[in-house]
């Protein structure tokens, strides 16, 4: 077979299996692969598709997948790349990977020497700062809190202890208390 894929393949929803390998099919790996539910193994290694692979691919429940030796170009959609899927992408010299360790011959998506993006050093002051007031006073303001409480309770407690006695109880009169 030579030419592209149809597209209308999504249509097959009952497909389990299919195998276009080795042909010289061209152009892109239709969107429409991705309605096909059932599928559980597609081969089209040894073709001369191009283009990028729908990142929904990723979404079928593949246990078998074969895209070698085809001119794809573009990033490895993140639900392919890892280890299940470490020699599906042989000589696709356009594809890279977010983890080549994880998929043999494919290269980094990130130019070398490129690192990830850091704050500047005074943002991280500030953030550092922030966090560090706002942990004082997690911790401050309920110690006051219970601080007051038990010197509130404390006190009231020694008021209750106290026993009052009506001068006039003891015997004495307004006079004697004056003097």
């Amino acid at each position: 077979f030579s030419g592209p894929i149809p597209l209308n393949i999504g249509s097959f929803r009952y497909l389990f299996y299919l195998d276009l390998s080795t042909n010289q099919l061209t152009g892109d790996i239709p969107t429409s692969f991705t309605q096909l539910h059932s599928l559980y193994s597609l081969d089209l290694s040894d073709n001369h598709l191009s283009g990028l692979i729908p990142p929904d691919l990723g979404n079928l429940k593949l246990s078998k997948l074969n895209l070698s030796n085809n001119d794809l170009t573009s990033k490895v959609p993140g639900a392919l790349d890892g280890p299940a899927f470490k020699r599906s992408f042989l000589h696709n010299p356009g594809l890279c990977a977010s983890d080549p360790s994880l998929i043999q011959t494919l290269r980094s998506c990130s130019p070398p020497g490129d690192k990830a993006q850091t704050l500047p050093p005074a943002v991280l002051i500030a953030i550092l700062v922030v966090v560090g007031i706002l942990t004082l006073l997690s911790i401050g303001f309920p110690a006051a809190l219970l601080r007051a409480y038990i010197r509130q309770r404390r006190d009231f407690i020694d008021y209750a202890s106290w026993k009052l006695i009506s001068f006039q109880m003891l015997g004495f009169t307004e006079e004697d208390i004056r003097r």
